[in-house]
């Protein structure tokens, strides 16, 4: 058989056996076996989904590739899929998979082509920026944290975080339930009680953040996120956040922010795609002299099966947090901390410390001369 051949011939044996990957030898780079209209298509799709809120209608359309989306899928912002091989993604009913997540169906080192199913069953989760390899399954009630780079099986309860991935945690049944199972009530009941929430939240400026446990008609909340609060404001926040993240390092891109809503105090620097939350975004506070390097990601809402976290989001006076970290709904820095690249900071973090890890931990104090 020819190398177009042996790639079809190993789809088909992937999607009709209980194989999660095969690896295909190759003649030359060239792997695409869909007709151009066809791969066009599924890129112009994939392209067009890392700007749609999660929907049925977003979900039908990915349909459209081939990907096997199950009901009730909460599909957020900014996902990569594999637009040559999306047959081989398969995402079971009432899962959540957080923005920036990578879906890898295929993958090429030297003259080796490694296929593999991306497998989710239902009611699992990926936490955001997660990147899942060939030959990945996630089984029911499994889940990754923020910033995975996972290949391989996630096995019931199992948390898996960090690159390279690592076991976070063993769940047993009750804290399987305490991220996937709905509370016990009736829908319109658990809307009422949730609007009074975040009305109150909103109002107290000295809260950092609420908690509030899913009872709603679908699979989790994510799929409500219209609910969070006004649908204008929403809509509003989102495109100050998609203006900002085209500009370059400017006073512009801090006035779209204040514009927003978010109090930035003077000399703040603000570097390439930091991105502030697209619902609560306008609830984030940086005192002044603060640095947020590039690709710093301030979050304002997080959701799970089960819950939902809103959060105000504030940075005092001097702290730096370094390329590629994340901050935590609900998350307070001190005066001149340091949050380290690449780190997921949450709750209260001590000034003058040094914290780094996933999820951020104390490292060690800052000199007093301010040098780390």
């Amino acid at each position: 058989m020819n190398q177009e051949e042996r790639i079809k011939a190993a789809v088909k044996e992937l999607l009709t056996s209980d194989k999660l990957s095969i690896e295909v030898h190759l003649d030359n780079d060239h792997v695409n076996i869909l007709p151009l209209p066809k791969l066009w298509y599924n890129k112009l799709i994939f392209f067009i989904q890392k700007f749609m809120v999660p929907s049925h209608f977003k979900n039908a359309l990915m349909r459209t590739t081939g990907a096997k989306i199950g009901k009730d899928c909460c599909l957020a912002h900014y996902h990569i899929w594999d637009a040559y091989f999306p047959e081989l993604i398969n995402l079971g009913e009432g899962i959540l998979i957080g923005g920036l997540t990578t879906f890898k169906a295929h993958e090429i080192k030297g003259n080796t082509l490694t296929l593999g199913k991306i497998i989710m069953e239902k009611r699992t989760m990926t936490g955001g920026d997660t990147i899942l390899h060939p030959g990945t399954i996630i089984r029911e009630g499994g889940m990754t944290g923020f910033r995975t780079d996972f290949q391989g099986e996630i096995k019931r309860g199992e948390i898996w975080m960090g690159t390279p991935s690592f076991l976070l945690s063993k769940l047993d049944q009750d804290g399987i339930d305490k991220y996937f199972k709905k509370r016990d009530m009736h829908h319109k009941e658990y809307y009422k009680e949730a609007k009074k929430q975040i009305n109150d939240f909103l109002k107290n400026k000295d809260q950092m953040f609420f908690k509030l446990y899913y009872g709603g008609k679908r699979a989790g909340p994510g799929n409500d996120w219209w609910r969070a609060r006004s649908v204008f404001k929403i809509w509003y926040n989102g495109i100050l956040v998609e203006l900002s993240r085209m500009m370059p390092t400017s006073s512009l891109r801090i006035l779209l922010y204040r514009l927003m809503g978010a109090k930035i105090g003077k000399h703040c620097h603000l570097g390439k795609n930091v991105i502030f939350d697209h619902i609560y975004g306008d609830l984030v506070t940086l005192e002044d002299d603060v640095v947020l390097e590039d690709n710093v990601y301030v979050d304002g809402h997080s959701y799970t099966m089960s819950q939902t976290v809103f959060g105000r989001v504030l940075v005092k006076k001097g702290a730096r947090v370094k390329k590629g970290a994340m901050l935590y709904c609900g998350t307070m820095i001190g005066e001149e901390a340091v949050i380290e690249p690449y780190s997921l900071a949450q709750k209260e973090i001590p000034p003058h410390e040094i914290w780094g890890g996933m999820p951020a931990k104390f490292i060690r104090k800052v000199h007093q001369s301010g040098k780390e």
